[in-house]
């Protein structure tokens, strides 16, 4: 849920989890409780169970020993078996409660515990007294025991010999002499003595069994008795088994006269079957006879015997064979009971055989005869069954492809025009109500004479229908005008009759909830009339109101269906809840209902016909070849077919599935026709404007690709020789310029037009906004291409530019050394008041230079190659200081001729070289090869610019510089331990780079781990650097080990208390010590780091005990520094102020101080110069450029920004040039004089305010 929600329910979800968690707990608690209780109760059940049977079992023991303990008389006989019975159940009783007790004890409730233990207790201390008594008592009672014993041994004898009298009485009948009973008598006498035999077995059994159990008693006893008991035993043996000889013998004449009742059996069942075959062998012979005289039947003919004949035949034929087949298996089963080797019927066995296998061929041949007669007819029967059922699918199939055809094949046509008469009908509804007619009276203004209304009359009202209602709904096109006409009128030739038009008005319901039928308009007060049956229609009498007493829609109805029809009165179509009571009748809907029904009717007979085929092919069994053959592979024929019309039903389904959604959609879209109108107007009003601006974007495109034609594929001399090349790069950007106007005019058009069209899914105004996306994507790609194309224009110029620039800035370095004008001078004479040296100014003095050819085309090239739009002062003085970084492993040399020259040094990847000789080419090795200086370390040599492949070694870039991003002290000597400062450096000042980056190896330092008492910012400070220069110190501040009051008197006696100095609290000690009056202690006077309150303090009090020491962990820091995040210095937590106090928790301790690498830099705001570290990202390159990052004004002015005037606002991401600063503005802001690029205003503008973030951020020199 809460994923579905997307995070919506999280709430709802903590407190349904959280009351479900209390609830489990409860449960927990409650099942925690009953079980304590369940177990309780068990633990008490138990008990009292076995208190009860220990109660009772202790009452027969105090009996049976009152009556051993009767003054040393002996036992009776009935007194010792009552011993025997008594102790024996005790016994039982006993040791299943010591049991229980003792596996219940362990879990069982403190409460029942103790009884449980007492029971086991007693129970085994009657056990112990049931075994002294049957001790005491074992003479008296094995002599009891053994005479019992023997009285039963008799008895065991007595019933194996009346088991054996009982079966020589079941045999009695085969004694008469006669050997083989009449047929059916034999079998129940053998049965009778088969169970007498099983008779006495079981009681030999049983008498053997006693002998046997008996015997192992007398084997460990000496008892009185134990010699009778033996005797007895020894009688009863003699007896059994003259009885088990006997029976033995009388089981095995019982086997052969049940063998021979059995051979008796089955001649009798062969007989029987012999009859039946001979009778079937009559009843084939027409069959026999016609097959002899004609071959095999075929096509149906069966010659003189009829087909009925036949089949009764065949009927009688199929029951004697039942029969005789019956007693054939009769006859075998007597076979397989005699055992195989039985020899005494071995002959008559063989002869039963022989006779079977005889009687099984002649039923056979019987069978046979029958068989192909039958298969042919039932073979033709089913077929016939299967073809019938097929002819109704394919029927059904039929008449369903009709019933769907006017929504499958016309797409509903039909209904779409009824469709519109809806419309029609509400919009004349809402008319007449408006200027109060009735239908007579519209019938009456449609053009009615003579009682009807002409086609052409209708359309022409139906054409001015949307002006007259102001309605553009009513608006049909004249083709469903004509169809309305039809629609409504019974005959179209005679007119639309006034009765043909109150159609148009009439309105049925389907009743879809019970509903109640009154005799008035207001529920309450009208009486019941009846109620409508959920599917019965009705006719609305008039039209639907709201009752405003329940809030219910109610209309006058006519009942058309059920037993009411005819009935009138009022229904409420919608209730006060929402309830639906009635589904208003349409065309579409009535035909879809019936449509349904016809479906779900034609699908459930389609399965009925479908097990019919399949009941006809269940009814032939498989065989291998004759008419079942044929008919089972012309059944799956059938079946096949029956399936092909089921699936065609099923694909109708689907049709009209289809249909019915395609149906809705046009139904829509006849309901949004007008809509639709307008939406096309809208979206043609969307188009034109954005069209028009995509045609000026593509006349721009191919004005930029005409205007470029001239400077494409030009090789380097012809290139270099080109004569306009200004012209060309100034009207490819502005055609340039236009095209990304346009796009971004054509964007804003479309964007506009969002709005509308955001939430179009389909229709015109979806339509439109596809084409717009496209219209954009062209527009887009125009833009892109524009972009690349003029980039090709301006790489062109640049290369004629390159070679001209080269010798411009040489032609200007003598002409400046000439004269002796500074580059400073020269700029100031050039742009005069302004910031900037024009481009007119520029061209006109070059072409003023010795030595230098250049037409005023290419002058103005140059200075656009320089800089657009006029030269700054840093462009300016580039050009008498040339720069380039290298960008691939080279070595400074000391001659410029390579053979000679020796290697000063490897020059590194990124450093920058500042030009002192102009590049020149060796001839001998085609190198091009420059003189520069190293910003690194001062190093001037000779250096390969490019290789005699055209390999670049180097890349002109811009002078650098650096932007610091954290206070910074800028210090005289390039080794920072120990240098002096120049001046405190902020965060946001801009450097011109002089010399460096260089790496400075430090001396170990003296860091500690701290935590600043300000705001708990924790970090590593620098307490002492490696020219031993202190950053912080011991504070002198003294710490409380004890609690200890701060009074605001000397004398504590007259003090007043002014708070309480807590454990570990910190305190500056201002004044003392000092000894306090009579009281003979020192006290001194001290304000509290935490909140600056000040009083007096006792270190020490007078009974000895320490309340304060000094604090050897605080330090003061006596020269602003940095807090790092780590260790080794790096990136700063922030900046700790001159005065703030740390907590020492780690340390000080000497720390090997990593390398720093140091730059020597000219602060761009006030020009001093020095060295700063880079350590931790302290500075970073940058460019002369801002980037604003926030909406900020451009004023005139650098100080108060309300007093200066505003030139105008800057907007986020606006690239600024650096033309002067930063200093020092108001508020002690940075503020720096900037060139806008977008339109060349020049203003001041901080580069942050207080303590917010940057208003501007530098760029770096791939970014400018």
């Amino acid at each position: 849920r809460e994923k579905k929600s997307g995070g919506g329910l999280s709430g709802a979800l903590a407190q349904l989890q959280s009351r479900l968690t209390a609830a489990q707990q409860e449960i927990a608690k409650q099942k925690k409780a009953y079980g304590a209780v369940d177990k309780l109760l068990k633990g008490r059940e138990a008990c009292e169970g076995n208190e009860e049977r220990l109660q009772k079992a202790q009452k027969d023991l105090v009996r049976l020993e009152k009556i051993c303990a009767s003054g040393g008389k002996k036992l009776g006989d009935k007194e010792a078996m009552d011993i025997i019975s008594t102790t024996d159940a005790a016994q039982k009783v006993l040791k299943a409660a010591a049991a229980d007790a003792a596996k219940q004890v362990a879990a069982a409730p403190a409460e029942v515990k103790e009884r449980l233990g007492k029971i086991e207790a007693n129970a085994k201390g009657l056990l112990k007294r049931v075994e002294d008594l049957l001790a005491k008592t074992k003479d008296e009672r094995e002599r009891v025991q053994y005479e019992m014993y023997a009285k039963q041994a008799e008895e065991f004898a007595d019933a194996v010999e009346a088991a054996h009298a009982k079966a020589e009485s079941a045999e009695l009948p085969f004694l008469s002499g006669m050997e083989e009973m009449p047929p059916g008598e034999g079998g129940p006498i053998v049965e009778a003595c088969v169970a007498a035999g099983k008779e006495a077995d079981g009681a030999i059994v049983e008498a053997r069994a006693f002998a046997k159990a008996r015997a192992e008693d007398l084997k460990t006893s000496k008892a009185a008795g134990a010699a009778a008991l033996q005797e007895a035993l020894d009688k009863m043996k003699v007896r059994v088994d003259a009885v088990f000889k006997k029976i033995a013998q009388f089981k095995a004449d019982t086997e052969k006269r049940r063998r021979t009742v059995r051979l008796q059996d089955a001649r009798l069942a062969l007989d029987a079957a012999e009859e039946l075959i001979t009778n079937m062998a009559e009843q084939v012979k027409p069959l026999e006879a016609k097959k002899a005289e004609e071959g095999e039947p075929e096509n149906g003919e069966e010659g003189k015997l009829s087909q009925q004949d036949a089949e009764k035949i065949c009927e009688q034929v199929g029951e004697a064979d039942a029969a005789a087949q019956a007693k054939l298996e009769e006859a075998q089963a007597v076979g397989n009971e005699l055992p195989p080797g039985d020899k005494e019927h071995k002959e008559e066995l063989a002869q039963l055989s022989a006779r079977f296998r005889e009687l099984t061929a002649r039923l056979g041949e019987s069978r046979k005869t029958a068989k192909e007669y039958e298969e042919r007819f039932v073979a033709e029967q089913v077929v016939a069954q299967a073809r019938e059922v097929l002819e109704k699918a394919k029927e059904q199939v039929k008449e369903l492809s009709e019933a769907c055809a006017p929504l499958v094949e016309r797409g509903g046509e039909e209904f779409l025009v009824a469709v519109s008469a809806r419309t029609l009908a509400d919009a004349l509804r809402q008319y007449m109500k408006e200027i109060e007619v009735d239908e007579a009276g519209l019938f009456a203004k449609v053009g009615a004479a003579g009682g009807s209304v002409t086609e052409e009359a209708f359309v022409k009202w139906l054409a001015g229908l949307e002006a007259e209602l102001k309605r553009d709904d009513v608006t049909f096109e004249p083709k469903r005008q004509q169809e309305l006409f039809r629609y409504l009128a019974s005959n179209a030739e005679a007119g639309l009759d006034k009765e043909d038009f109150g159609k148009l008005f009439r309105r049925q319901y389907t009743c879809c909830s019970k509903v109640t039928v009154t005799d008035g308009f207001g529920v309450a007060k009208s009486k019941t009339l009846t109620k409508v049956d959920v599917g019965a229609e009705v006719e609305a009498l008039g039209e639907p109101t709201a009752d405003e007493d329940t809030g219910m829609i109610r209309v006058e109805v006519k009942i058309l269906s059920g037993k009411d029809s005819g009935m009138t009165g009022w229904c409420s179509l919608k209730g006060n809840q929402g309830t639906t009571y009635f589904q208003e009748h349409t065309a579409i809907n009535k035909f879809s209902q019936d449509l349904d029904a016809k479906i779900q009717a034609a699908e459930k007979a389609a399965v009925e016909l479908q097990k019919q085929v399949r009941a006809r092919i269940g009814e032939v069994p498989s065989v291998a070849q004759g008419p079942l053959r044929v008919a089972k592979t012309e059944l799956a024929k059938i079946a096949s077919q029956v399936s092909q019309e089921n699936t065609k039903i099923m694909q109708c389904k689907s049709k009209v599935a289809s249909a019915k959604k395609l149906f809705a959609q046009k139904e829509e879209a006849e309901k949004r026709a007008h809509l639709e109108r307008k939406e096309r107007l809208a979206a043609e009003e969307a188009l034109t404007e954005a069209r028009a601006k995509l045609q000026a974007v593509e006349a721009s495109c191919k004005a930029l690709n005409e205007a470029a034609l001239p400077l494409k594929g030009l090789k380097e001399d012809a290139l270099a020789a080109f004569a306009t090349p200004l012209a060309v790069l100034q009207a490819c950007e502005t055609h340039k310029t236009a095209i990304h106007a346009g796009t971004k005019e054509l964007r804003a058009a479309v964007k506009a037009r969002q709005p509308e069209l955001a939430s179009a899914a389909k229709g015109p105004m979806f339509d439109a906004k596809k084409e717009l996306t496209t219209m954009l994507a062209k527009a887009d790609k125009a833009d892109r291409g524009a972009t690349a194309e003029f980039q090709d224009v301006r790489t062109a110029c640049n290369r004629i530019a390159q070679p001209k620039s080269d010798a411009a800035c040489t032609a200007l370095r003598e002409d400046a050394q000439k004269r002796g004008v500074a580059p400073e001078d020269l700029f100031a004479e050039l742009a005069k008041d302004s910031h900037r040296v024009s481009p007119d100014a520029f061209c006109a003095h070059l072409t003023k230079l010795e030595g230098l050819d250049l037409s005023s085309e290419h002058a103005g090239l140059l200075c656009h190659y320089i800089q657009a739009g006029g030269i700054g002062k840093r462009k300016f003085f580039s050009l008498f200081q040339r720069y380039f970084q290298i960008v691939k492993d080279i070595a400074i040399t000391d001659e410029f001729e390579m053979k000679s020259c020796k290697t000063i040094r490897k020059a590194e990847l990124g450093e920058v070289i500042e030009l002192t000789q102009p590049p020149q080419t060796d001839e001998i090795t085609g190198l091009v090869r420059l003189k520069g200086k190293a910003f690194k370390d001062g190093v001037e040599g000779w250096i390969t610019l490019s290789g005699n492949k055209g390999t670049p070694f180097m890349k002109a870039c811009d002078r650098p510089y650096y932007v610091t991003q954290r206070p910074l002290e800028m210090q005289t000597a390039f080794e920072a331990d120990g240098a002096e400062a120049v001046r405190q450096v902020k965060a946001g000042e801009l450097f011109e780079l002089l010399e460096g980056p260089r790496k400075f190896e430090r001396k170990p330092v003296l860091r500690a781990r701290c935590k600043a008492n300000k705001d708990g910012a924790l970090g590593f400070i620098t307490v002492k650097d490696g020219a031993g220069a202190a950053f912080a110190e011991l504070s002198g501040l003294h710490v409380c080990i004890g609690t200890v009051a701060m009074t605001d008197d000397l004398d504590i006696k007259k003090g007043k208390i002014v708070r309480k100095l807590a454990l570990n609290e910190v305190f500056e000690v201002v004044e003392g010590p000092t000894e306090a009056g009579d009281s003979g202690m020192v006290r001194v006077k001290g304000r509290a780091v935490k909140d600056g309150k000040e009083g007096w303090i006792t270190p020490k009090g007078n009974a000895g005990s320490v309340f304060t020491k000094e604090s050897l962990k605080h330090y003061k820091i006596i020269k602003a520094t940095t807090l790092d995040k780590l260790e080794a210095e790096s990136e700063a937590v922030r900046e700790l102020e001159e005065g703030e106090i740390v907590e020492i928790t780690v340390g000080p301790k000497e720390h090997k101080a990593q390398p720093v690498h140091r730059v020597k830099v000219r602060a761009m705001g006030d020009a001093k110069e020095g060295w700063l570290s880079l350590l931790g990202g302290a500075a970073k390159a940058c460019a002369p450029y801002y980037k604003a990052m926030a909406e900020v004004s451009l004023r005139d002015g650098k100080d108060d920004a309300e007093a200066a005037p505003g030139l105008r606002a800057i907007k986020l991401g606006e690239i600024l040039e650096l033309v002067e600063g930063p200093v020092d503005g108001a508020g002690g802001d940075l503020s720096v004089r900037v060139r806008a690029e977008q339109d060349g205003t020049c203003g001041w503008t901080p580069v942050k305010i207080g303590t917010g973030p940057p208003c501007l951020q530098t760029l770096t020199a791939s970014d400018s």
